[in-house]
């Protein structure tokens, strides 16, 4: 059913493979580093975490590379990009700017995202969800995404879309709908379901304007909330190995706080990778084996002075030769 939907999306040249092929080509030199990413749009609370500290978000702050973004309840971010591409996050969701060395510009744990484009543009780069990655972003997509259940819903325009387990990239259209309980088959429908809508953030409803322009010039300054707890980076710890593999060399630094690594000691079976940096193996040891032990040296032979002499020995007597004067003793007869 997916299938046979996909392909009429593309006999009906909503999006050329060339197309999704070649943005995604393009996204793979796009970088973060370039993306300039600035918070926009801020209501309630929300939290960046880095490896140097944890600090409050604020219109304004300017993101780095492998930031990680929490909302709290009731609260919405909107993280712009250089280009335009606006990210939405709505309460208790969970997100980070790609960290270096990797091609995607953001990635989804969990909770609500709004990816709406730059003008007249197809964006550059994928966007990484539990279930699906999102590249050649030609149009406005929401996802939901929580331990139970996925959707994506693709409001306005095209996109494309990634499967776990997949290399090709397939194209998605306006009012297209995926769907699907954790573990289970993801299904397309041409709507969206009802529980879907009455969920969706209210942010999410109209479209919000950029507002990044007001603060590329003077940004403001997050207000620092202290050091990054354990608990608060282990569900990025624990996640798949996607998920967790850039935060390998990214986090390693505060293994220099005692309370930080005995949590990723306690907790060394959900994310085995740090084993070898928590618990390094011992290094054998080495035995001399019998060649390789060193000789005396000369100098330490006794020398020839030092030796005491060996007690001398009489030669033993030379037994006497017979005499010839010495008449032979004669051998008695037998009596007759």
């Amino acid at each position: 059913m997916f299938t046979q939907r996909i392909a009429s999306v593309f006999h009906a040249g909503r999006l050329p493979l060339w197309a999704s092929v070649a943005a995604l080509l393009l996204g793979m030199h796009a970088g973060v580093a370039g993306q300039g990413a600035l918070v926009g749009i801020l209501e309630g609370r929300a939290a960046l975490l880095r490896t140097v500290g944890k600090f409050e978000l604020a219109e304004g702050v300017a993101l780095r590379e492998a930031d990680i973004v929490e909302t709290a309840p009731a609260g919405f971010v909107q993280i712009e990009l250089a280009d335009g591409v606006r990210i939405g996050l709505g309460e208790n969701s969970r997100l980070m700017l790609a960290p270096p060395g990797t091609t995607l510009r953001a990635r989804l744990l969990q909770g609500w995202m709004k990816l709406t484009p730059g003008a007249d543009k197809v964006a550059p780069g994928e966007f990484a969800t539990p279930r699906l990655n999102i590249g050649a972003l030609a149009g406005t997509a929401v996802v939901s995404a929580d331990p139970a259940q996925y959707a994506l819903f693709v409001e306005s325009g095209t996109l494309a879309i990634t499967e776990r387990g997949s290399a090709a990239p397939r194209p998605a259209k306006a009012g297209d709908f995926l769907a699907g309980r954790t573990g289970a088959t993801l299904t397309l429908t041409a709507r969206p379901m009802p529980d879907f809508l009455e969920r969706l953030p209210r942010p999410f409803r109209d479209a919000l304007p950029a507002r990044a322009a007001k603060f590329r010039d003077r940004p403001t300054t997050a207000r620092a909330l202290g050091d990054v707890g354990y608990d608060e980076v282990a569900p990025w710890l624990v996640a798949d190995d996607a998920a967790r593999a850039p935060l390998h060399d990214a986090w390693r630094p505060r293994l220099n706080d005692k309370a930080f690594r005995d949590a990723v000691l306690a907790h060394v079976t959900q994310h085995p990778e740090w084993r070898p940096i928590v618990l390094p193996p011992k290094k054998p040891e080495v035995k001399a084996r019998p060649a390789d032990r060193p000789r005396p040296s000369p100098a330490a032979a006794p020398k020839a002075a030092d030796t005491p002499p060996e007690p001398a020995v009489a030669p033993a007597p030379a037994p006497a030769p017979a005499s010839a004067a010495t008449p032979p003793v004669a051998k008695a007869s037998a009596p007759s």
